[in-house]
């Protein structure tokens, strides 16, 4: 299949086709053209109707000493989690980095590394030299299968909130597992009941969704064993 696309596509351009080459080759570890064909998702609903204009050019690899970047986040909470860890790449490279995260994201961006200021969507933004898609940011950096960041952890909690879970998780010396079952409400999610042992475990573990509500109220737990 991935030589067919690769064989009728100059020819014959379909952007069905560009939308699947691009992952394609990304599973195959072809980054470089993998990552240009990615590209074709802003074609097609939904981020067809979420394409920007900032009035500076995207980045796309420019030099970034002492240039000021918005990186827009994208999709789901799942990929902006993923993705995150090409921010200090951005710093290293000189730039100031802005960061606009998705609604209900604010304050876990805040604790991205390479951040250098969060800004929330219909806030006055300074002026840019340039702006970016979070998950077109391998592409801007080149990555490869041997660069892509593997510094870990580099997603670290709120310690006032780590303190009051550390209390909460409490689980008689059991091993302790979190499983995330639901996220956004537009995201697809799998129904609770179908993450439940089909055999009893010695372990304590604690089924976490966050619902359409930002905020510690938007956080809903329950305990299985």
């Amino acid at each position: 299949g991935l030589d067919l696309l690769l064989s009728v596509l100059p020819q014959h351009p379909v952007l069905n086709g560009h939308l699947e080459l691009g992952p394609a080759l990304l599973a195959f570890g072809e980054f470089a053209e993998g990552w240009r064909q990615y590209e074709h998702r802003w074609f097609v609903p939904p981020l067809a109707d979420l394409r920007a204009d900032y009035g500076v050019p995207q980045w796309v690899g420019q030099p970034l000493d002492n240039r000021t970047l918005l990186v827009r986040c994208e999709q789901g909470f799942g990929d902006n989690f993923q993705f995150a860890r090409f921010l200090p790449m951005l710093k290293a490279r000189g730039a100031h980095v802005l960061l606009m995260p998705l609604r209900g994201l604010e304050a876990i961006a805040r604790r991205f590394p390479g951040v250098d200021r969060v800004v929330e969507l219909g806030d006055r933004l300074p002026p840019l030299d340039y702006y970016a898609n979070l998950l077109s940011l391998p592409m801007g950096l080149g990555t490869t299968v041997d660069t892509i960041p593997a510094d870990a952890p580099y997603l670290t909690p709120d310690p006032a909130r780590a303190i009051r879970w550390a209390a909460r998780l409490k689980s008689d010396d059991k091993p302790l597992v979190g499983l995330i079952w639901a996220g956004r409400p537009e995201h697809w999610s799998v129904p609770l009941r179908r993450c439940s042992p089909r055999r009893r475990t010695r372990t304590a573990c604690w089924a976490i969704r966050r619902s359409s509500g930002s905020g510690s109220a938007g956080r809903r737990t329950r305990r299985r064993r």
